[in-house]
């Protein structure tokens, strides 16, 4: 990705998705990869803009996929929709075949982990 178009992104404060399918054993650490699908997910805190807006996605079994963006874009509200920490406004969650929208972070056998150990600074 070029300097010229991350600007772009960073302007937008748009959310861009990588795909990477790794085949490598060692990413295979569940015993039963499933897909997860995203249909139009819409989060607004309040009138103003929203903090997400219509995205639609699909990560297949086996892929190592990325949220690149800046700083209030929603990548983690994203996350969070889909571990179930936080509700959609509008939109549906799809693990396989099974809509997970409205079941609890508990029933939907899902977690983020962060990339930086800041919040936690014990680990």
């Amino acid at each position: 990705m070029s300097a010229e178009n991350l600007r772009k992104i960073r302007r937008q404060r748009a959310i861009v998705f990588r795909r990477v399918h790794v085949a490598d054993p060692q990413f295979a650490l569940v015993e039963r990869q499933i897909v997860i699908t995203l249909e139009n997910i819409v989060k607004k805190y309040g009138p103003g803009p929203a903090a997400v807006r219509g995205i639609s996605l699909t990560v297949e079994a086996g892929e190592c996929f990325f949220l690149l963006g800046p700083s209030g874009c929603g990548k983690t509200t994203l996350l969070r929709i889909v571990a179930g920490l936080l509700d959609a406004t509008s939109g549906r969650v799809f693990f396989g075949d099974r809509d997970v929208t409205d079941l609890p972070p508990q029933e939907r056998r899902a977690a983020m982990v962060f990339q930086n150990y800041a919040l936690w600074p014990h680990m």
